[in-house]
């Protein structure tokens, strides 16, 4: 998997689900990665890392039940720059895919998802214990003050409906607050 030249090292991550997986460290221009990976046929954001880990440098989804790649070898590669600008104008930076016998290289698409951490630091002691639902779903029950949720993948660019809720003495949920988000 070579990769752009003004990108650096960098690292494969899957963030799908928690535990984040690192399937390849510190790769970097000219070089690739020789190891044949083996995913079940299913969906992935995949984020490509600084190799601190800390720096998202594009983040991509991996729909593999969708291409129907079931038992089939594809070959991934990137092409394009992060600095369009700085590189003659050259084509943007992109991840793609090649199947095993030819063809154009397919790109994949940028992740339609954005990485939210929810931070419950109110102290307001009438709210210090409550529950979390993310589009309708409970994210977090028993949210106590001063801590967090893990990261959360929520769809970019489309309305997102984040509701706290608290038990009430009739052990009724009472929503306490409805935060419409617009995630960019």
């Amino acid at each position: 998997m070579p990769w752009g030249t003004d990108t650096g090292s960098v690292d494969v991550v899957n963030t799908t689900v928690l535990p984040i997986s690192k399937y390849i460290n510190n790769l970097s221009y000219t070089s690739f990665n020789t190891n044949y990976l083996e995913l079940p046929t299913s969906n992935y954001t995949i984020d490509i890392t600084d190799v601190s880990g800390n720096r998202v440098i594009r983040s991509y989804d991996f729909i593999l039940k969708r291409l129907n790649l079931a038992g089939k070898a594809i070959t991934v590669v990137t092409s394009g720059f992060l600095k369009q600008s700085q590189n003659s104008n050259g084509p943007s930076f992109g991840l793609w895919y090649a199947m095993k016998n030819g063809g154009k290289l397919i790109q994949f698409d940028q992740s339609e998802y954005a990485r939210v951490q929810i931070i419950h630091n109110s102290p307001d002691l009438s709210v210090a214990n409550v529950d979390l639902y993310v589009d309708n779903k409970l994210v977090k029950k028993d949210f106590n003050f001063r801590t967090s949720t893990p990261y959360l993948d929520l769809k970019a660019l489309e309305p997102v409906r984040i509701d706290i809720t608290l038990l009430t003495a009739l052990l009724v949920l009472k929503v306490y607050i409805i935060l419409p988000l617009l995630l960019i």
